[in-house]
């Protein structure tokens, strides 16, 4: 099985880790990897981050988290551009 993980991360002066879902029940298997996301978005700069799992090249798991723009609060969606 091949895994791929895409990490895109944003900068500014609020470093909330709080996570948000994209939609839909959250699936359990991921989450140490939210828990990681969130700890790393808490010790560092950065506002907001969007995760992605890839098998096989389709995505199984997606995933923002934090501010795309801590000024104005919005949230990051696995479909944020960075």
């Amino acid at each position: 099985m091949t895994v791929l993980l895409l990490l895109a991360c944003t900068h500014g002066a609020d470093s909330s880790g709080d996570s948000a879902a994209d939609s839909g029940a959250l699936d359990p298997r991921y989450d140490a990897l939210r828990a990681a996301v969130a700890a790393d978005l808490d010790a560092s700069l950065a506002t907001g981050a969007s995760v992605a799992i890839l098998d096989h090249g389709q995505v199984v798991y997606a995933e923002g988290f934090g501010s795309a723009d801590p000024e104005s609060d919005v949230p990051v969606t696995p479909d944020t551009l960075f």
